[in-house]
């Protein structure tokens, strides 16, 4: 994880998620969750445009599952959820 947060106003937009090796020809995608700081689930990310306006203002973090080492330190984002 990197020490920059994600700005969210009302719309988090996952154009990232595919296969887990990145490669067109594994079947198996890969998933996101929305996670509190507490580290429960908030919501499940879906690719495109997720709605998160409903949610308070605060610090999240995306956890991306079947994402490698080598594409970014576990798939895991801070974001910063402002109105």
């Amino acid at each position: 994880m990197n020490g920059r947060a994600t700005v969210i106003r009302g719309v988090l937009v996952m154009p990232g998620l595919g296969t887990r090796s990145g490669l067109s020809d594994n079947p198996v995608m890969s998933r996101a969750a929305l996670l509190d700081v507490g580290g429960r689930k908030v919501m499940d990310l879906r690719p495109g445009a997720n709605d998160v306006s409903r949610l308070s203002p605060g610090v999240y973090f995306v956890r991306e599952v079947g994402v490698s080492r080598e594409q970014g330190v576990a798939g895991i984002r801070k974001c910063v959820l402002v109105r």
